[in-house]
């Protein structure tokens, strides 16, 4: 998810929680006016304020004064019994709501987990993507020139291969035959630059060259390679390479290039 996408996630959720928020403060001012306002017309007919210097000069019999303050107390109380009955009301709406802004928060925070955890994967990919495009990728095939056997390792990145190394050993064997005619084996360590060839020539004794020149000899040549890219990661190949002296090599097992 981008950036922009996750600003409107947040800023719908503040909304939702300020919207929220403003609403219950609403509920609340109006139950309390509207409580206020009850409980101050009780109060006004359970005592209507006569002055104490009227009350000698009523006329109303002590028994007619007594159901009149009953009847206004009864009043009173149907007045307060229909105040709680709804601030009930209000209190179950306000704990609705609550409830509600409660869910929808935590929803929020949900996708917005979510949108941080997408948008560091995608920031990962990325990443692995920049590394895939400036990372050394280094290849390797045999050639034969002039009767010689020569390993070509190529750099075909753009970064140079860190401490390349490479182990070669190389057999010569008469065709069908399990005894090598000669060998050659030798270790490397040689600069890669970016897009750069390196040549290493196979070093065979007068009887493995003379035996080179006969159309009936086959060649092995096991290479076992490694080197470390910009990013410091490690990257390593093992390839067996078969060939003729009247063809070209072929990978026999393993891969002829960095993964």
């Amino acid at each position: 998810m981008k950036t922009g996408g996750i600003s409107r996630v947040v800023g719908g959720g503040l909304a939702l929680a300020f919207t929220c928020a403003l609403l219950l403060g609403v509920v609340y001012l109006a139950a309390a006016l509207l409580a206020g306002s009850w409980a101050g017309e009780a109060a006004t007919e359970v005592a209507p304020g006569i002055p104490d210097w009227a009350e000698g000069f009523t006329t109303a019999s002590p028994a007619g004064d007594s159901d009149m303050r009953d009847d206004r107390m009864l009043a009173a109380q149907e007045r307060m019994a229909a105040i709680a009955v709804w601030m009930f009301v209000i209190g179950v709406i306000t704990s609705v709501i609550t409830a509600v802004g409660t869910f929808f928060l935590i929803q929020q925070i949900r996708i917005t987990r979510q949108a941080l955890e997408h948008a560091e994967t995608a920031n990962t990919l990325a990443l692995d993507g920049q590394k895939r495009q400036l990372r050394a990728y280094v290849s390797a095939k045999i050639l034969v020139e002039d009767g010689r056997h020569k390993i070509r390792f190529i750099n075909s990145g753009a970064t140079p291969a860190l401490e390349f190394s490479a182990w070669v050993t190389s057999h010569i064997y008469a065709r069908g035959g399990s005894e090598p005619i000669d060998f050659d084996e030798d270790g490397y360590i040689l600069p890669l630059a970016p897009n750069d060839v390196c040549d290493v020539v196979m070093n065979y004794s007068d009887t493995g060259n003379r035996a080179l020149q006969d159309s009936g000899t086959e060649t092995i040549i096991a290479i076992d390679a490694g080197y470390e890219d910009i990013f410091h990661e490690v990257h390593k190949f093992v390839a067996v390479f078969e060939g003729y002296s009247d063809g070209e090599f072929v990978l026999e097992s393993g891969s002829s290039s960095f993964t």
